[in-house]
């Protein structure tokens, strides 16, 4: 087992961009590991499937090129669902032979709803034609083709699971002003000028007033008590929001995710890193994004996010490799010059020793 480090539906290539990723010893490790989390996999399908985790499968399979498909059929959309103007998302779990054919398709969850295939705003999971945007998404899967693995001496099927969106219309909720669904205009005009005058103790009366009403009021407590130095109280109502709103609001929860990402780390709970910063949020979309933080910031949270996927047990080293690959990638757009060289020490620092064990355990 590789030892932790103390810090501090994509394909991602990590091999061709770090020094040293594209060794031999490095990829040999990689594929040990692999094969260690396939038989975990395998073993935890025969006895408890509900709780199996493909995350390392994917890493691994991501960091060796093998993860996309080489044949991906688009799902044909239910035509009862285009006609009624119902949106859906698909999550599937796929078994994958080793020469890459799909032997098995099987529904994880449904949702469906009106507008944003991400902001699910009210949307129903087994919603309202969710058997047909399953049964098109099955269809569409049992004819993907993924690489074959047999060059490699595998002899466990793969299991992964695959996300298809059903969208047909709705508003591009990429921009930050179309999450705030619900909201009476006034009630954002109002918001607006505290945010212009910075009157976080008139963002937070006015947000205790309306909480209850919208998730967002959550949030904004949490931000102006944030403003406001009460740190205690600003985490509180930021993991309410985090509770209510399961990842919809990706934007505002990016923030709160990062925010209580920071201060998990600094507690030492790195399960918790992992929840806020991993399971919910995907802060790697935030690297050029200034509509909520800086690049610096995200920078440092990937930074916790990584080192606590090498501290948890068991750890999570391809994740943290992807991870740290991802900071490198992104640091380009982190200002100033000083936190830039900080961070890319940092960070240069935990990839390497990552590579290092891994290619110990290639040349094994």
């Amino acid at each position: 087992m590789l030892a932790g480090l103390i810090l501090c539906s994509h394909h991602l290539s990590v091999a061709a961009h770090a020094a040293d990723q594209n060794s031999p010893a490095f990829e040999a490790g990689i594929t040990v590991l692999l094969k260690q989390e396939l038989a975990k996999q395998a073993d935890c399908a025969n006895n408890e499937p509900s709780v199996c985790d493909d995350s390392e499968v994917v890493a691994f399979l991501k960091i060796l090129g093998l993860y996309q498909p080489i044949e991906q059929p688009t799902p044909v959309y239910p035509i009862n669902a285009r006609y009624r103007g119902v949106n859906g998302v698909v999550i599937s779990e796929l078994s994958i032979a080793v020469n890459g054919e799909v032997e098995k398709v099987s529904t994880v969850e449904c949702r469906s709803g009106d507008g944003d295939s991400r902001l699910q705003w009210k949307w129903k999971i087994d919603g309202e034609l969710c058997k047909d945007f399953s049964s098109a998404a099955s269809k569409s899967h049992q004819a993907y083709k993924f690489p074959s693995l047999a060059h490699l001496n595998f002899t466990e099927s793969r299991t992964v699971r695959w996300r298809s969106a059903f969208a047909i219309e709705g508003t591009d909720s990429s921009d930050l002003n179309s999450q705030l669904v619900d909201l009476d205009d006034r009630d954002i005009k109002k918001i607006n000028r505290f945010f212009k005058k910075k009157d976080w103790d008139g963002l937070s009366e006015f947000a205790l007033l309306k909480e209850g009403e919208h998730p967002l009021y959550e949030y904004y407590l949490g931000y102006a008590a944030l403003q406001a130095g009460r740190k205690a109280e600003a985490l509180q109502h930021f993991e309410s929001f985090l509770e209510q709103t399961s990842g919809s609001y990706f934007h505002y929860g990016a923030l709160a995710s990062s925010i209580l990402a920071d201060e998990y780390y600094r507690r030492g709970d790195y399960d918790q890193v992992i929840r806020v910063a991993g399971e919910l949020y995907n802060l790697r979309r935030y690297f050029g994004n200034d509509q909520m933080f800086s690049a610096a910031v995200v920078a440092q949270s990937l930074l916790f996010y990584g080192s606590a996927l090498t501290l948890v047990k068991p750890p999570r080293i391809g994740e943290a490799v992807m991870t740290f690959q991802a900071i490198k990638d992104g640091l380009p757009l982190v200002e100033p010059v000083a936190a830039r060289e900080s961070l890319e020490q940092m960070t240069t620092q935990q990839l390497m020793g990552l590579v290092s064990q891994i290619e110990a355990l290639g040349e094994q």
